[in-house]
Order: C-alpha cells, then structure tokens, then sequence
C-alpha cells in the first residue's frame, strides 16, 4: 500500500474509501448477507433525454423498491452523488463508459440480501 500511496496516491485514496465504506457496512450487516449488483444504464432516446432521463432515479435489479438517484442533479453519476434508497446499501464504484447520447455508467452497489 506504500508503494500504491507514492505511485497513484488518488488510487490509494480510493482504495481507502471503498474499505472504510465496507467497513461501514460489515457493522450494520452480517458478512454472510451482502450482496452485489452492478446497475447498468445508458444510450437514452432523445425523448427519453427530454423527459429526464439522466436527472431520473435508476431501480436496483432483484431488490424490488431498491433504487439509485442523484444527490444533486447538477453534479451527474459520480461517486459521491449517488445514493442508495429503499434497501440498505453503499455505492461502491462508478463506471462510465463513453458512447451516444451520454454514453453508459456501471454503478457497483453492495447491499443487503435481506432486502430482497
């Protein structure tokens, strides 16, 4: 870890956000019920684009009433932004990849399997 500190300290950062949020969650959920779903979206419409589809909330799928949306709408699907409702969960990592009409985004959630 010293080494990924001196070469990527903003990965070593990372790194280090992702266990502490893990860390969270191992105390509010036991070890053998985590679960995690990759929430995968993207290449709107432009009516879908329209009707606001970047702004809107993405449902979780297999956790019925689990869902992720935007903290401020302004900001977009970064890590930070992003928040986990109607289940018990953590955003652990965001994707994007580039593509038409704002390209895809993997949004990495671990959650709780008694929430389905």
């Amino acid at each position: 870890m010293s080494f990924l500190r001196e070469w990527r300290p903003k990965a070593a950062d990372r790194l280090d956000k992702v266990e502490a949020d893990l860390a969270v969650l191992a105390d509010a959920i036991p070890e053998n019920d985590i679960t995690t779903v990759v929430v995968s979206f993207g290449c709107p419409t432009n009516r879908m684009i329209a009707d606001g589809w970047w702004e809107a909330p993405k449902s979780i799928p297999g956790f019925e009433g689990g869902y992720i949306a935007l903290v401020d709408p302004k900001v977009g699907w970064h890590e930070g932004n992003i928040e986990v409702g109607g289940v018990k969960g953590s955003v652990i990592s965001v994707v994007h990849s580039t593509g038409m009409h704002g390209g895809y985004y993997a949004v990495t959630v671990v959650l709780s399997s008694s929430t389905q």
